[in-house]
């Protein structure tokens, strides 16, 4: 499940939104079989992003979103992942650790006004 998907004119982009202050593998891991799932679909993807925590951010009397959090750019991590995801037993793990979870993005989206070719997950 992709957390946020900016369709363009010449393809997709994921964001996949993190609570975390920093990229861990399996959040690389999640956002490959986002896109092996996607590119499987005819969906050509253009930019992947892990949006992470600003651990160094500071909230003065405005809330900066765009301070807030980083977007990390992890398309080539997730290229080089492709040949592997259908033979690989991680991937059902990577789905097991997302059900039942509420979705980490939801601060994210409520405090963001996105433009009308973004696309959500139902929360």
């Amino acid at each position: 499940m992709v957390d946020v998907l900016k369709v363009t004119p010449s393809g997709v982009e994921i964001y996949e939104v993190k609570s975390s202050t920093k990229v861990k593998k399996i959040n690389l891991q999640d956002v490959a079989f986002q896109y092996y799932v996607l590119s499987q679909q005819g969906y050509e993807i253009k930019k992947d992003f892990v949006v992470h925590i600003n651990s160094r951010y500071v909230r003065e009397e405005v809330l900066e979103v765009d301070k807030l959090f980083y977007l990390t750019d992890v398309l080539d991590e997730v290229v080089s992942f492709q040949d592997e995801i259908p033979n690989r037993d991680v991937f059902e793990e990577v789905l097991c650790l997302r059900c039942g979870l509420l979705p980490t993005g939801l601060v994210f989206l409520l405090s963001f006004k996105f433009p009308t070719n973004y696309h959500f997950n139902k929360l």
